[in-house]
């Protein structure tokens, strides 16, 4: 696909209402959130996506359809020769017929990270990258900077709770001004496209890329980033870049750091804690949430807000959407998380049994070349969370279709846990997992299902929950 992408490309920023974009995958989380957004600022927001149906339309479908977007499946081609460029993702293929159909009509096709890239690059961008928490570091800088009066506009990948008052969960936000909040990519290595006047770099881990991968990338994301960078002093990996001729602004722990986290006090339902002296309440849970909250306020005082409107609009943050989000929260508590790569699963796994007790996590691994290329990552999670009363399931790995490689099996690495002692079991369906709590209801304090892509693991929470 890379030879078909446009490169040179000009979008008139004050003139959108008269642009035509079709997306193509328009669905997709980062997709959706560009043409939602396009479409708010009144341009035409057009395109298609696999999983779209008119029978049974998802949450983000009936959204995009409630502000003009107009959708396709993508069982033919729909994209017309009126269209001003072609969006596509990573995951488009280039026998996609719309992705042909633009050839054909000579529309210019442009990646969503350029297309992102772009609206960032030509405004005040503040740019979340980190291989955990940047969805969530993102949604808490946005709801922060829009609850304390500023207009500003935010794409991220996952939606932010009430940050519009009475409305559903929005990914999307147009604002007046010229502040732009998004969360950027580096498992395709579209982040060194961002060049922000403020970037954020939450973390570094093994996730999609090996780390002698992943240091070139922030090293030189971090190297665009024309004003400031915060960075997390308490991530090694982090400290082992090149800072130098870099306006770098440090925040962990230490006293010493330019942003001092101290006094945690966390309970299952949020933390208090200190930053720099200075007293910050959150409502969603976790440390490593602090640490998300804590770059989020750097950014508001890097825009000139005041202790009291950061402090105050925090404790109305109420998280994002599919990260520990409560299906049932009697005991035992049912929830549904986004986390798939082994330093998520570590961190959410660590606070669930820490104020919950006897957990079963049920896992869905997200992609066959993911979990073959974490799976010594992944096992050591296990291994190290699962004895005792503690118990995991694994699901069949998610297949979106296409061509790829089955090299692994969640059966494989179920066999290669017990091995080890470790208390795992396969579920070859979902009937297998309802009909085990169904005879277990009183054996665990906490059900916990996660991973990433699969749309159905949110019926399942439904599915068990019904068993209460």
């Amino acid at each position: 696909m890379k030879h078909l992408l446009s490169k040179d490309f000009f979008i008139n920023l004050n003139k959108l209402g008269s642009s035509k974009f079709y997306f193509i995958g328009i669905l997709g989380s980062g997709m959706s959130a560009l043409a939602g957004f396009l479409r708010l600022k009144g341009a035409r927001a057009e395109g298609s996506d696999r999983n779209y149906s008119t029978f049974q339309k998802n949450e983000t479908a009936l959204y995009l359809e409630s502000i003009g977007c107009v959708i396709h499946n993508q069982n033919e081609s729909h994209i017309t020769p009126v269209a001003d460029y072609a969006v596509v993702s990573t995951a488009i293929e280039p026998d996609n017929p719309d992705v042909k159909k633009s050839i054909e009509y000579n529309i210019p096709i442009i990646h969503r990270a350029d297309l992102l890239a772009y609206l960032v690059n030509n405004n005040a961008g503040v740019a979340i990258a980190g291989t955990s928490g940047k969805s969530t570091t993102a949604g808490i800088t946005g709801f922060l900077l829009k609850k304390c009066g500023l207009p500003v506009n935010i794409i991220t990948g996952a939606a932010i709770k009430n940050i519009e008052e009475n409305k559903e969960p929005l990914n999307c936000i147009a604002g007046d001004s010229g502040i732009f909040v998004v969360e950027t990519d580096e498992s395709d290595g579209s982040i060194v496209k961002f060049k922000p006047a403020v970037s954020a770099l939450t973390n570094i881990s093994k996730d999609h890329k090996t780390i002698e991968e992943l240091l070139p990338l922030f090293q030189e994301f971090i190297n665009n980033t024309k004003e400031k960078v915060f960075i997390n002093k308490d991530d090694k990996l982090s400290m082992r870049l090149n800072f130098k001729n870099i306006n770098a602004v440090f925040i962990g722990s230490n006293d010493k750091c330019d942003y001092a986290i101290s006094d945690l006090k966390e309970s299952k339902d949020g933390t208090e804690f200190k930053l720099n002296g200075k007293s910050f309440e959150i409502n969603i849970p976790g440390i490593y949430n602090v640490y998300n909250s804590a770059f989020a306020i750097a950014v508001a005082e890097h825009f000139g807000i005041q202790y009291d409107k950061i402090r105050e609009a925090l404790k109305k943050f109420e998280g994002v959407a599919d990260r520990f989000d409560f299906v049932r929260k009697q005991n035992p508590l049912i929830a549904f998380d986004y986390a798939h790569n082994p330093a998520k699963i570590n961190s959410l796994l660590q606070f669930v049994i820490k104020f919950y007790g006897k957990t079963l996590f049920i896992y869905q691994p997200h992609g066959f070349q993911p979990t073959f290329f974490l799976k010594n990552e992944l096992s050591a999670v296990f291994e190290n969370y699962f004895i005792g009363g503690n118990k995991i399931i694994l699901k069949p790995i998610f297949y979106a279709g296409g061509s790829a490689d089955k090299k692994i099996s969640s059966e494989e690495i179920v066999k290669e846990l017990k091995s080890k002692e470790i208390n795992a079991e396969f579920a070859p369906d979902d009937s297998f997992i309802i009909d085990y709590i169904s005879h277990n209801k009183n054996l665990f304090d906490a059900i916990i299902i996660a991973g990433a892509r699969d749309k159905n693991l949110k019926s399942l929470c439904e599915k068990i929950n019904s068993l209460f």
